[in-house]
């Protein structure tokens, strides 16, 4: 018997996206799913869709609760699960028809305990049409390998592996005593180390298994005070998990590293904010945001890339050329890929 998956959906307010997404985990080849819908309190025609789909498929189980927010579902899938494997779906996303199977193929032929595939990035609100199925390749990982968790730990702090949730499929024992703090943004962040320091063996593939959609005004990308407070709170319990309980795993030169890429991410934000909507709480956030970052900034400047330390220059002393400067950079970046693709 192949062991049984379960796929966790948090949905919240996704109707237009939710019957694809749906779709893609009930088509998967890899058939033994225990599919758990959580309805976080939508207002619109969500929590029906999952109603709906349930009663034409009996792996599906749909929870409704109040609006608790994305790390309560995801909680409640994890409370309710009973899988041996479990992966989680955002409600925008869609997955590739083999995601499940290659992935618990390749984990039971190596003893892996985690799984992490390619993705493909889509800049859509429409449909994750077939035409469409390739998105754009992110080649975040050339080849499959399997490796340490040590190894992939330096590799998660070195931001050679991606710190989201639903890109992977995990032995379910990889959670127990694990949850994701509520109320909060980014909560994938300070989730991962843990749960990698717990992994004997992970499985990374360059199959590309999961259809990332880009949406500009989705949570994480939303430019507010209230975001970045809580991005701040996610790097700092990080970087204390990784200092208090694994430091032995890390050389002084990764952290620093760690703090660099931090730093940077940071200053970006503030700068975006300041650049954009000028509200009365995000200008008051800004002035002592920034005064923060220049302070922070300082104190670690030794240790900063190149990059960083332009970054930081520019934000110090001109904060709003900051984003125009990086969306002409990343316009220069796009076009090369796109050359170097076409050239492939």
């Amino acid at each position: 018997m192949n062991p049984l998956v379960s796929v966790i959906i948090p949905v919240y307010n996704v109707s237009p996206y939710l019957r694809e997404s749906l779709d893609s985990v009930i088509s998967q080849t890899y058939t033994n799913l225990e599919i758990i819908a959580v309805d976080d309190g939508s207002t619109d025609d969500s929590g029906r869709i999952c109603d709906e789909y349930a009663e034409k498929d009996t792996r599906i189980k749909v929870i409704h609760q109040a609006n608790r927010g994305l790390s309560a579902a995801r909680n409640a899938g994890l409370n309710a699960m009973t899988g041996e494997y479990v992966a989680f779906l955002d409600s925008d996303d869609a997955l590739y028809p083999e995601m499940v199977e290659c992935m618990v193929k390749g984990m039971e032929k190596n003893a892996a305990d985690i799984a992490v595939c390619e993705i493909t990035m889509h800049q859509t609100m429409g449909r994750l049409s077939p035409q469409d199925d390739r998105g754009e390749h992110t080649g975040k990982y050339p080849h499959t390998r399997v490796l340490s968790s040590e190894k992939v730990l330096n590799m998660l702090l070195e931001n050679a592996i991606r710190t989201v949730v639903w890109d992977k499929v995990y032995k379910s024992h990889i959670w127990e005593n694990i949850r994701f703090s509520e109320n909060r943004v980014y909560e994938d962040l300070p989730v991962m180390p843990r749960l990698l320091e717990k992994a004997g063996l992970v499985l990374l593939t360059d199959r590309e298994l999961v259809k990332y959609r880009v949406r500009p005004y989705s949570i994480t990308r939303t430019k507010s005070p209230h975001n970045i407070k809580h991005l701040i709170l996610a790097m700092a319990e990080r970087e204390k998990y990784v200092a208090e309980h694994i430091p032995n795993l890390f050389s002084r030169d990764a952290l620093i590293r760690l703090q660099d890429r931090d730093l940077r991410k940071l200053v970006i934000r503030c700068a975006e904010l300041m650049y954009g909507r000028k509200t009365t709480e995000a200008q008051r956030f800004t002035v002592f945001l920034r005064r923060y970052l220049i302070k922070k900034g300082k104190k670690i400047n030794g240790g900063c890339s190149l990059l960083t330390k332009i970054t930081f220059a520019i934000f110090q002393y001109v904060p709003y050329a900051v984003p125009l400067l990086r969306t002409g950079w990343q316009a220069i970046r796009l076009q090369v890929n796109k050359k170097y693709r076409v050239s492939l």
